[in-house]
Parts: structure tokens; sequence; C-alpha cells
């Protein structure tokens, strides 16, 4: 666990998903995903017309239609000052003040956000914690990927020597 101390307050997070009980894990993923893959800037909303243009080009309707459900929602996601990435820090967030954090919804996480930030909590005094979990699960994550990549590519390998005459 990791503790974050602002004035009178503790912040408490899960800084490793080994600990993280699954719905916490799920919600911390989801908005991560969806910080990296819909985003709520202008630079996000610019990138998907620039995929959403080249799929049209490329006559993929498919991946356009989808490109465009994805620049719906940047839009929205930007109109609504919708970030996913501090969803995604809320969603990680144990206790505060040593009261257990239940809900991780939408609402409930930008309510808590919303209350940490009139207590004072800054953005600089998380993203150093924030960015340091984030890249622990990123490496566990493509440690995990690489292992099962290496395991497939090992399975593929023998597969094909026991088919070879």
């Amino acid at each position: 666990m990791e503790s974050i101390k602002f004035g009178q307050h503790e912040v408490v997070l899960y800084d490793d998903i080994e600990e993280m009980p699954i719905r916490v894990f799920q919600k911390f993923n989801e908005y991560l995903l969806q910080d990296a893959e819909i985003g709520n800037k202008m630079s996000d909303v610019d990138r998907h017309f620039r995929r959403l243009d080249k799929y049209l080009m490329e006559k993929d309707f498919e991946k356009a239609l989808q490109e465009r459900k994805n620049l719906h929602q940047a839009v929205w996601n930007s109109i609504m000052m919708l970030d996913h990435s501090s969803l995604a820090f809320a969603a990680i967030i144990k206790t505060v003040d040593g009261v257990e954090v239940q809900e991780r919804d939408i609402d409930s996480s930008q309510a808590l956000l919303d209350k940490l930030s009139d207590w004072g909590l800054t953005y600089h005094a998380v993203s150093e914690v924030a960015e340091a979990i984030k890249k622990k699960y990123l490496e566990n994550y493509l440690n995990i990927s690489t292992t099962y990549m290496e395991e497939a590519m090992e399975w593929n390998i023998l597969q094909s020597l026991r088919n070879t005459p």
C-alpha cells in the first residue's frame, strides 16, 4: 500500500495489482484503457479524426464506424470534462482517512476526487505516485503478455515439430 498525506488527511492506495480486489482491478483497468484509447482532450479528438479519415480512405467501414463511436465518446468526455486518468487514480484508492472506499463508478469516483481536491490534494501530490503505480501495472502486464507470447511461440514450435514427418 502507498500512502499520501496532505494537511490533516491521508489517502491509502493499492500500489500493486496483485493485492487489488478484482472489482478494483477491473475499474482501474477500464479507466486506464478508456484514457489510452478514447481520451478527453482535443488532441485525442484530432487523433480519432485522423484514424477515421484513414479508415474511410481505405474503405474499411467497420473500423471507420468504430472510430466514429470513439470520436463521439472523446468529444463527450471533453465536454463533460471527464478525465479517465483521474478516475483510474480514484479507482485505486483503498481508504480516505481510514474509511474504505466502496463505490468506484464514475459519479462516485468524481465526487471523491472533488472532495479530495476541495481538501487541497493537488495533481502534483498524486502524479508521481500514480505514475509509479501505472508503470508497475504496465510492467507486470507486459511481463505477463511476454511470458504468454513466449509460451505460445514455444507451443507452436513444438506442435510444428510434432507434425513434421
